[in-house]
């Protein structure tokens, strides 16, 4: 059972790095797009911007409780899509977080390091909200996905449970994906448009699998 835990493990980790290598052509494109929205833009990166000054003057040496806790209820969110008991769940600035689940998977694992939970609800707003309040709306999206970014840089490292038990690689390349993922479904969304969203989505599959099959050949071709 070990070994083809490992042998698919193997195949995800080739696998996200060809989605990485391939979305992250995207950046350069998605950023353009969202430029050009004008104030919904600037909005967002107003959101972003404040949120990373107010983490540096204050948030810096006691945000952790917020964090911790953002941080145990993506756990717990996953933990109930995968239909798993949650027996009990904590967070504090001291002793930081816990969550007790009965059963698990990496999925589970490692959903907070992937999902900016806030930004993603405050999203999920714009298809409630009305339209007149969207660029408001986008500046606590960026202020939001900020907050995820530097918990990210924070809790992401080699001495986390999580990401032992995971297994480092997997982890790492998990993690780097999913992060791109967000990032563009929040900077293509910056004025509601599922359309510019689905159009990034298809043009960073289509680039990957294009490097797949172009890294195919140059392997049949030596060998």
């Amino acid at each position: 059972m070990k070994i083809l835990t490992s042998i698919i493990k193997i195949i995800f980790i080739i696998i996200f790095m060809f989605l990485i290598l391939g979305y992250a052509q995207m950046f350069i494109p998605v950023s353009k797009s969202a430029i050009a929205k004008g104030y919904h833009f600037y909005s967002f990166l107003a959101g972003s911007i404040i949120f990373l000054i107010l983490w540096y003057i204050l948030f810096s040496s006691r945000s952790g409780f917020w964090s911790t806790l953002e941080h145990e209820l993506t756990h717990a969110l996953f933990a109930l899509v995968f239909f798993k008991k949650i027996h009990n769940i904590s967070a504090s600035r001291k002793s930081g977080g816990h969550i007790t689940i009965e059963g698990g998977n990496i999925i589970i694992a490692l959903g907070p390091y992937v999902l900016p939970l806030a930004a993603v609800i405050l999203l999920a707003l714009k298809f409630i909200i009305p339209g007149r309040f969207e660029i408001a709306l986008n500046f606590f999206i960026g202020y939001a996905y900020m907050f995820h970014i530097t918990s990210l840089i924070k809790e992401f490292h080699h001495q986390q449970p999580d990401i032992q038990k995971s297994g480092y690689l997997f982890s790492f390349t998990f993690m780097i994906f999913w992060n791109i993922f967000f990032f563009i479904l929040f900077l293509s969304t910056v004025q509601l448009d599922s359309g510019h969203f689905g159009k990034f989505l298809i043009s960073g599959l289509n680039l990957s699998l294009d490097l797949f099959l172009s890294v195919g050949k140059t392997f049949l071709t030596i060998f």
